[in-house]
């Protein structure tokens, strides 16, 4: 197989692979008969490597793992890692990312539970239907088929790549997981709004709920992309705001209600999520 001209087909014509839930954004296809070694270095988005033949090592995450025939790599975005010790190391590549704006919110699931997934390497695989793939998508390249043919095919072989790592089973846990810790933030958010005017930290929180503080924080930092301390804070001021507007208490007792410090605290809290301070906001909104 002439792999340099498929490669360069490849660059020229499967760049862009529209899909019905999904499609993606190829930043390069590669591929190299006699690939030795390369610095350590990190993307951006995903790389997947196939080995043809030949031996060598792959380093992330401070371990060495052995590269071999049949063998496939699967780089996540933002790791460290590389090829090194390569002995007659034929292999394939390519990187990509999801064009989000272009797929369903079930297509970019598979990929985000992909990043979910801590499997580095797969040996062994030189008879999956992923690799067969792959020897097609390249022998078509070589042999320059239509620009559509080569975009399908590279569009299932990335398909492919994600159901080889995954697995259905650990997709269908993932979904699982996912809908648990919605639940959970749900839960969380709730307990917090009925509770406003009482102490509450993240280990009470936590406690109600029967998870750890770590794993709570983690809820509010992928969920709501917020720390605890700070979701707390918007919903006592956006409580605030409410008394301010409908009620008559005191400014002073406001603050005492909804577990502020001091009245110099709750006016720097406030000023700071609303831009005014509380006095300003009451004789706005009563004219």
């Amino acid at each position: 197989m002439n792999v340099s001209k498929s490669v360069r087909k490849l660059q020229e014509r499967c760049i862009h692979l529209p899909g019905e839930k999904v499609s993606f954004h190829i930043y390069f296809w590669g591929a190299h008969s006699n690939h030795l070694d390369n610095p350590l270095h990190k993307h951006s988005f995903f790389e997947f490597c196939y080995i043809n033949s030949g031996t060598g090592l792959y380093f992330e995450d401070g371990q060495n793992y052995e590269l071999k025939e049949g063998t496939f790599i699967c780089s996540h975005p933002g790791k460290l890692h590389r090829i090194h010790e390569g002995k007659n190391l034929s292999i394939f590549w390519v990187g990509f990312e999801v064009n989000e704006s272009s797929s369903k919110k079930e297509g970019i699931s598979l990929f985000r539970q992909l990043a979910k997934i801590n499997k580095k390497v797969i040996h062994n695989a030189e008879s999956s239907e992923t690799a067969q793939l792959w020897h097609v998508l390249m022998k078509h390249g070589e042999n320059s088929y239509s620009p559509e043919l080569l975009c399908s095919l590279g569009h299932s072989l990335l398909l492919s790549l994600q159901t080889l790592f995954c697995g259905f089973n650990e997709i269908e846990d993932l979904d699982k997981y996912d809908s648990s810790n919605n639940g959970l933030i749900d839960q969380a958010q709730l307990f917090i709004r009925d509770n406003l005017t009482m102490l509450l930290s993240l280990e009470d929180v936590a406690q109600y709920l029967n998870v750890s503080t770590r794993h709570l924080s983690r809820l509010f930092s992928n969920h709501l992309g917020l720390t605890f301390t700070a979701f707390l804070r918007r919903e006592r001021i956006g409580a605030s705001v409410e008394k301010l507007r409908d009620s008559d208490l005191s400014i002073k007792a406001i603050s005492e209600l909804y577990c502020f410090s001091s009245v110099h605290y709750f006016t720097r809290v406030f000023s700071e999520e609303t831009s005014l301070t509380p006095g300003e906001y009451r004789k706005l909104t009563r004219g």
